[in-house]
C-alpha cells in the first residue's frame, strides 16, 4: 500500500515525510556502495572516464556513436579484452561475499515461503502444495539490523552493471565495429548475478 500526505490524516504526516526521507536516503546509500564495489572489483571499467561517459550516454546527453569523440578505440579495444567472462564472475563472487558478510543473505526466505516448501514436500508430488503464492510473510531483524538491505543492495548492483555492459556493447558496436567477449552482455550479466544469490 502506498501512503500520500493527501492521504494520511494529519497527525501522521509528519511521519510519512520521515519515511519517505529514510526510504530515499537508503537508496542513495545503496547506490554508492553498489558503485565503490564495482569501482573496487572492477577498476578497468572505471579508468579514463569510461563509467563518466557512458553515465552520458544512458542518460542520452550522448548519443552511443558519440563513444568515439570521448575515448580511443584502442581504449575500448582493451576494455572489452579484460571484461571476460571469467574476470566478471571472479568480481560478482567477491561483491556477494563481501555483501553475505556485512549485510547477510541475498536472498529472504519468510515463514510462510518455508512452511509452504515444507507442505509441498509432504505432499510428495507439491500438487497439493500452493507453491508460487508468493505468500507475503514479512521478515523482521533484530533491533538495529536491516533483513532486507543484502537483497536491496545486490538488486541494485545487479541493475548498475547491467546498464553499463548493456551501454558499453550498444556503444562500442556503433562507434568502432567492436564486440564484447561471448556471454558478456545484460543477460549475460543478470544471469550471473542470479546464480550468486541461488548459493547455499
Amino acid at each position: 500500500m502506498h501512503l500520500t500526505i493527501e492521504s494520511t490524516p494529519a497527525p501522521l504526516t509528519g511521519l510519512i515525510k520521515e519515511l519517505d526521507y529514510a526510504c530515499k536516503a537508503r537508496k542513495a546509500s545503496e547506490s554508492r556502495y553498489a558503485e565503490w564495489m564495482l569501482n573496487y572489483e572492477l577498476p578497468q571499467l572505471y579508468a579514463r572516464d569510461f563509467v563518466a561517459t557512458l553515465d552520458n550516454i544512458l542518460l542520452r546527453r550522448n548519443a552511443p556513436s558519440e563513444l568515439a569523440l570521448c575515448t580511443r578505440r584502442v581504449d575500448v579495444l582493451e576494455l572489452v579484452g579484460y571484461l571476460t567472462v571469467s574476470c566478471l564472475d571472479k568480481a560478482v563472487t567477491a561483491m556477494a561475499d563481501r555483501i553475505i558478510k556485512h549485510f547477510g543473505p541475498l536472498v529472504i526466505e519468510t515463514s510462510s515461503s518455508s512452511s509452504s516448501s515444507s507442505s509441498s514436500s509432504s505432499n510428495g508430488s507439491g500438487n497439493g502444495g500452493s507453491s508460487g503464492s508468493g505468500g507475503g510473510g514479512r521478515v523482521y531483524a533484530e533491533e538495529g539490523k536491516d533483513a532486507y538491505l543484502a537483497r536491496d543492495t545486490w538488486r541494485a548492483l545487479t541493475t548498475r552493471l547491467a546498464s553499463l555492459i548493456a551501454c558499453l556493447e550498444l556503444s562500442a558496436g556503433a562507434s568502432f565495429g567492436l564486440l564484447l567477449s561471448e556471454g558478456v552482455s545484460e543477460d549475460g550479466i543478470k544471469a550471473l548475478m542470479v546464480k550468486h544469490t541461488q548459493r547455499k
